[in-house]
């Protein structure tokens, strides 16, 4: 399969494993394990993956269809379905597993959960985003971070916005800090407050619905509120919500994700 992955030992243990690239045209992860491989652990195993090369080569976001909804994966399938059944294997060896990606939204230092354990809420809490949001299973069917056990999806900004390298990368090395996996150098001080947020929906769109251009993520769409039109036509609210990952260019059939303050 097309993927690269390498693996820096110390001691073993803990073993954190980052995935860059599920999307073949999110680039900031590879330019960012790119940097984590050049670094010196003190103890433990990081696992570095450039999960779809193939795609990348190409300039593709995925070669049959989309790599992040296709897991568990199959032993005998398309190309996806083969490459989430090898990227899991690796991945069900972690202790931690950092999923990066990118946005076309204005979404900015969101971690991604898809269960609420002690685990998974400290390490969301570890890499010290400005929001949390929890996703569902059956909303985040498919996904990598759904069938990892600890895991958080990152989705700190735009591709080539050099913000979303620095923070997402400084998120890695919290947790690699905070594991006594490198030296701390520079101490950096915790936010003094995380938004928790948890995805009740998706909003669905056709071909022909636009987004209004004062709609933006995770600020509250009230009851009622035109937030879209159709052929002109405008499109209301029938309940209130809170927009994530939302925009015009986020997904082929959905506006994004509908979610409530927790």
């Amino acid at each position: 399969m097309d993927y690269k992955i390498n693996l820096f030992e110390g001691n073993k243990k803990p073993v954190v494993a980052v995935v860059g690239c599920l999307h073949g045209d999110e680039l900031v992860g590879k330019k960012i394990i790119s940097r984590l491989r050049k670094m010196k652990l003190r103890k433990g195993t990081l696992i570095t993956i450039v999960a779809n090369e193939k795609a990348i080569k190409y300039g593709k976001r995925f070669i049959d269809q989309d790599l992040n909804r296709s897991f568990p994966g199959k032993k005998m399938g398309n190309y996806e379905e083969m490459l989430a059944y090898e990227l899991l294997k690796i991945a069900k060896k972690a202790d931690f597993v950092l999923d990066i990606h990118s946005t076309t939204t204005d979404v900015k230092d969101l971690a991604i959960i898809t269960r609420k354990g002690k685990a998974v809420l400290n390490l969301a809490h570890t890499i010290d985003p400005k929001r949390i949001v929890l996703m569902k299973k059956s909303i985040a069917k498919g996904s990598f971070t759904n069938h990892c056990k600890v895991a958080v999806s990152l989705e700190y900004g735009k591709d080539n916005d050099k913000s979303t390298f620095n923070n997402t990368f400084d998120s890695i090395v919290s947790l690699l800090e905070k594991e006594k996996m490198i030296n701390v150098e520079d101490k950096k001080e915790k936010q003094n407050k995380v938004d928790f947020y948890k995805i009740t929906g998706v909003v669905r769109k056709s071909e022909k619905d636009v987004l209004k251009n004062n709609i933006k993520n995770f600020k509250l769409i009230k009851k009622g509120e035109i937030f879209a039109t159709r052929n002109n036509e405008e499109i209301a609210s029938k309940e209130d919500f809170y927009p994530v990952l939302f925009g015009n260019k986020s997904y082929d059939d959905i506006f994004g994700f509908k979610a409530a303050s927790k």
